[in-house]
């Protein structure tokens, strides 16, 4: 089975809530059936529009 690929997007104000969805997303993930993507995962050196980009196209939830 393949993961749902969830796409958050928030506002830098509320990461405090990305972190806590995130937690809530744990064991869905630990099971395989979730896996998401937020720009807190941007790392130096990616392009940052495209990656973003790329995970909006990719993703099967956004929620914003």
């Amino acid at each position: 089975m393949t993961p749902a690929r969830v796409f958050i997007a928030y506002s830098h104000l509320d990461a405090l809530f990305r972190h806590e969805l995130d937690q809530q997303l744990t064991l869905l993930t630990r099971k395989g059936q979730v896996s998401s993507w937020s720009e807190h995962q941007l790392v130096p050196g990616d392009e940052r529009l495209e990656t973003i980009e790329s995970a909006l196209d990719s993703a099967d939830v956004i929620l914003i």
